[in-house]
C-alpha cells in the first residue's frame, strides 16, 4: 500500500491528514486510504511526528522522500520485532 501511496498522493496532503489522525483526532471516515496507512504504520510500531515524518528506533524518515530499499529494510525490521513479540 504505501508503493501505491508514495505514487499516486500528494505528499503535503497526506502527511498533513496523518497529523489531523493522530494529533487532532480528525474527524472522517475511518476507511480512507490514509487511515489504513496509519493502521498499517501503527502496526509497525512506527509512529507519525507532528512535522509529518515518521519515526521508527533508527530515526525520523519521510515516507515519501526515503528511498524504497530503506523503507522496504526498515519494514522488514519493524516486522521481525512484531512477529518476535508474538511468539512465545
Amino acid at each position: 500500500m504505501q508503493s501505491v501511496i508514495r505514487d499516486c498522493a500528494v505528499s503535503e496532503v497526506i502527511q498533513s491528514f496523518l497529523t489531523q489522525c493522530v494529533f487532532h483526532q480528525a474527524v472522517g471516515a475511518s476507511n480512507t486510504v490514509t487511515r489504513t496507512l496509519l493502521t498499517c504504520l501503527q502496526s509497525l510500531g512506527w509512529s507519525v511526528r507532528t512535522d509529518g515524518l515518521l519515526e521508527n528506533f533508527l530515526r525520523p524518515f519521510c515516507l515519501f522522500a526515503t528511498h524504497f530499499p530503506e523503507l522496504e529494510f526498515r519494514a522488514s525490521l519493524a516486522w521481525q520485532a512484531v512477529v518476535g513479540f508474538c511468539i512465545p
